[in-house]
């Protein structure tokens, strides 16, 4: 698979970081970013 790389603000990762440590939702930050965005494309597929 090819990747990418972005650049995210300290704040947003320590909050996703805090929010994977707190909950069994998630296994790691990817995880957690990569399900948000696909619930955000999902919403915008007619």
């Amino acid at each position: 698979m090819e990747k990418e790389s972005i650049e995210l603000s300290k704040d947003l990762l320590d909050n996703i970081r805090l929010i994977v440590s707190k909950t069994q939702l998630y296994s790691d930050e990817r995880d957690f970013i990569e399900q948000a965005i696909i619930k955000q494309i999902s919403k915008m597929k007619p």
